[in-house]
């Protein structure tokens, strides 16, 4: 953005409780944030989970208004708007409110009123963000939505049609159709936490590249995703890529609040129960409880899970004794599939890369407040054999630490850049080999012995930076080639004539070439007219005494906001199971590699699938 810049990013967070929006500005070399700030936030809300975000539950169980942006509804039954993406799929399966909530949905009348809902919601937001524009005369030319992993391409379809029908101005329409990008949760938040490597340098050492497991732990859902961060001694940002896809589980501490709900409910309805005079519980006197146990969940200092007594302040109300049985019992239940998703990634980082490398476990996140998940995730770091304890990232000095996500998303919707810039940042293309010689043993991560067929190569040649154009492969007849990319190659004090398979990102298998020696040629590149789309002509030609050339193939790359890097535009969008990775056949086709071959062997590196937002731009 030039300077004295009135272009801004716009970062939206929905939250589980409220929905965060942030202003990014770039003027010069200052990186300026405003938040859009709700004064109408309930008080009660604001208290437990912080001020200036938009309150995003719903009242859809009774005859009131579906949805009070300004009032507590201390005294009707609430649940999250996050849920009502996608029919209710958005609730995760083992939500305790799932099945009646499920039921409810299948009336029409119920559907309609968490639609409405969720419309109020948005449309708020969108007059919060084109008021604010227009008195600080401000011009949106992007705009970021965080999302969690679990969601589909069908959520985040919702997620626009809504948007589109919530923005008046033109300018937020035109926006809407060119300049959305959808971030998980957890990136977003990487983007943030990479942003500011400079307050982090636990995490983030100048001098050493460093392997990041990102773990978000929200009121509903944990997502993850692991990353490697590029040192770079003369820039205090960090620069990353993930090693792999985003995952996602559901569970949180707002199920285990309604788990503790059903057994308040319980209780009293018991004829030997605490408020032996009540046939219900109250809706008010139920909220003030569950007020007294998230207090109680967020203190400091406690080693273990146990008996909980729940207060609230009315008149001749009884405490509810939760027996230490039950706060266990809930917890494993609310708990238990992200702490297990966490579990099993921190155990493959080390595997992979074990106590001797530079790897961090980031936690964020408000059920990751709590002891006994930090306490878990410390013992899966340890018997990992990690060498750092997780590190958990609460950075207050904003003021505001619960808009670092969409601080981020912002961040991340505002990383244009251009083919020169990207070859200019140190990105290098290089040819990767499954060398198919099934006699010759092949030594692989952690001195696991493997036939030659098993797994990819650790390296791969240089095919494409500022200094290369061509590289010379020599194959069996049988070999399988792909092309790989580091955004960051040349950027800090690791760059070489190879890459690295743990720092790239897969692009496109390439058709298998006969027997011999290959010179693969980058002869043309071009920058599409959106300044993000880049097209690249590769010819190839087997030397010899007798050489011979073979149709050329072309390739439109697109630039992934979230992952920093050119990847594989696959047109339409429109090619099944392109998660699996991208492979072009002899006739310059673009299709599923699981069209054409069995998967081999893994390491933990991300599998490239287009976001499906990116896949319908124009070039």
């Amino acid at each position: 953005m030039a300077a004295q810049s009135k272009e801004v990013i716009v970062g939206i967070d929905l939250g589980s409780t409220g929905v965060r929006v942030m202003f990014y500005r770039r003027i010069g070399d200052d990186h300026i944030f405003d938040q859009l700030w709700c004064k109408n936030s309930p008080a009660w809300e604001t208290k437990r989970y912080g001020g200036g975000q938009i309150k995003s539950t719903i009242t859809p169980f009774d005859g009131g208004p579906v949805y009070s942006p300004d009032a507590q509804c201390r005294g009707r039954r609430q649940v999250s708007v996050k849920w009502v993406f996608g029919d209710g799929k958005g609730l995760d399966s083992n939500h305790p409110l799932g099945a009646e909530l499920d039921d409810c949905f299948r009336r029409d009348d119920f559907k309609k009123r968490c639609k409405d809902g969720l419309k109020s919601i948005v449309k708020i937001v969108a007059k919060g963000v084109e008021e604010k524009c227009k008195s600080e005369g401000w011009q949106v030319t992007g705009l970021g939505v965080s999302v969690p992993a679990t969601w589909t391409y069908d959520e985040q379809d919702e997620y626009k049609a809504l948007l589109k029908g919530a923005f008046t101005s033109k300018v937020m329409q035109q926006v809407l159709e060119r300049n959305l990008y959808f971030h998980t949760e957890v990136e977003a938040f990487a983007h943030y936490l990479m942003h500011n490597a400079q307050k982090y340098r636990a995490i983030f050492p100048k001098t050493a590249d460093t392997t990041v497991l990102g773990l978000d732990f929200g009121g509903f859902s944990m997502s993850g995703c692991p990353f490697r961060a590029r040192a770079s001694p003369c820039v205090d940002a960090a620069a990353f890529f993930r090693l792999g896809g985003p995952f996602g589980a559901g569970g949180g501490t707002e199920h285990w609040e309604s788990y503790i709900s059903e057994f308040c409910t319980e209780e009293t309805l018991k004829p030997d129960g605490p408020d032996r005079k009540k046939s219900s519980l109250d809706e008010n006197l139920r909220a003030q409880l569950l007020e007294s146990f998230h207090q109680q969940i967020s203190e400091s200092g406690v080693e273990t899970c146990r008996e909980m007594r729940l207060h609230a302040n009315i008149s001749d109300s009884i405490p509810v004794l939760i027996p230490e049985s039950v706060v266990k019992a809930t917890f494993e239940a609310a708990m238990k599939a992200p702490l297990n998703m966490a579990q099993k990634h921190i155990n493959e980082l080390g595997r992979l890369y074990g106590a001797s490398h530079q790897c961090r476990v980031v936690v964020t996140g408000g059920s990751a407040r709590h002891f006994e998940v930090q306490r878990r995730l410390r013992q899966y770091c340890e018997d990992a054999g990690l060498r750092f304890k997780p590190i958990f990232a609460y950075d207050a000095a904003n003021g505001s630490p619960a808009f670092n996500v969409a601080r981020g998303a912002a961040l991340a919707t505002s990383k244009s850049i251009s083919v020169n810039e990207y070859l200019s940042n140190g990105a290098a293309f290089g040819i990767q080999m499954l060398q198919r010689d099934l006699h010759v043993p092949k030594q692989v991560s952690g001195g696991r012995v493997a036939s030659n067929n098993e797994v990819w190569d650790d390296t791969a040649a240089i095919l494409f930076n500022q200094k290369h154009r061509s590289a010379d492969i020599t194959t069996s007849g049988t070999d399988r080639l792909k092309i790989i990319c580091d955004p960051f190659h040349g950027r800090g004090n690791k760059a070489g004539l190879l890459l690295a398979h743990d720092r790239c990102y897969d692009l496109v298998e390439l058709p298998i070439p006969k027997k011999g020696t290959w010179r693969f040629t980058v002869d043309s590149v071009r920058q599409g007219h959106d300044g993000e789309r880049m097209f690249l002509q590769l010819s190839r030609r087997r030397l010899g005494e007798v050489s011979t050339e073979v149709p050329v193939l072309h390739l439109e790359l697109y630039f992934d906001r979230t992952a920093n890097c050119y990847l594989i535009y696959d047109g339409n969008g429109k090619i099944d199971d392109a998660h699996r990775g991208l492979a072009l056949t002899d006739d310059d086709q673009l299709v599923a590699c699981s069209q054409l071959v069995p998967q081999p062997h893994r390491k933990w590196k991300r599998r490239h699938q287009c976001p499906k937002e990116h896949r319908r731009r124009s070039a």
